[in-house]
């Protein structure tokens, strides 16, 4: 494909635009290409399409797909309620490193020695979320242990799912809805949902802030045409 895309510059241009199913899908040749494209400020808007579409109603809404003004303010939000949390507490991550490798380290050497060899499907997520979990909560117990592992076994679902169903949910986003299973849409919305109740429940100061930025996007659904203007 990236060869096809290349035959089609030297016709097009560095820069033309392909219509795949119901989306146009701009495409850059060249690193002069990229550069001009991300320098305009009209390439700094989101994708809302597909599953992110259900994510954040369709509007623009929330942290990761929201654009324009209200990323703005989002964004100031996200960093302030981070760092009350755990995030940039740079000292710390060293150790966060350090204790989430030595288990890893230590579950290596556990099955080298039952086993005599290693199924790697899973084996790094558990201790890359400790480290994510730590760094944005603050701390790690063994009560979250078991919600790592369900984060982690889902996350892994929801990205198999993906590498088949998400390219052409992107080209066609009707066909989530008629068939989510076939397409990973049901276990992908599983993730999201099973993420948004782990933030909400897992840590105190955590689910008053996912709460209270819950009721700020409510409150900008019906003013999202106020902050969203399409380049």
């Amino acid at each position: 494909m990236i060869q096809t895309f290349g035959v089609l510059a030297e016709k097009y241009g560095e820069i033309y635009t392909v219509k795949m199913g119901s989306k146009k899908t701009v495409i850059l040749t060249s690193k002069e290409a990229i550069q001009t494209v991300l320098s305009n400020d009209a390439s700094n808007g989101r994708d809302r399409s597909g599953t992110f579409a259900d994510r954040c109603w369709n509007k623009n809404l929330g942290i990761v797909t929201s654009e324009g003004e209200l990323w703005e303010k989002s964004k100031i939000w996200t960093f302030k309620t981070l760092k009350e949390l755990g995030f940039g507490k740079s000292f710390d991550i060293e150790n966060f490193i350090r204790t989430a490798s030595e288990s890893l380290f230590s579950e290596i050497d556990n099955k080298m020695e039952t086993c005599g060899s290693i199924g790697v499907g899973l084996l790094f997520n558990k201790s890359i979320l400790a480290i994510m979990w730590q760094m944005i909560v603050g701390r790690l117990s063994r009560e979250d242990e078991p919600l790592i592992d369900t984060l982690s076994e889902k996350g892994n679902k929801f990205a198999q799912s993906s590498l088949f169903g998400a390219g052409i949910v992107n080209v066609f986003p009707f066909l989530r809805f008629v068939f989510p299973n076939l397409l990973g849409y049901n276990m992908q919305m599983d993730f999201f949902n099973t993420c948004n109740k782990v933030a909400k429940n897992s840590h105190p100061n955590l689910k008053k802030s996912v709460l209270s930025y819950e009721q700020y996007e409510q409150k900008q659904i019906q003013n999202s045409e106020v902050f969203y203007q399409k380049p």
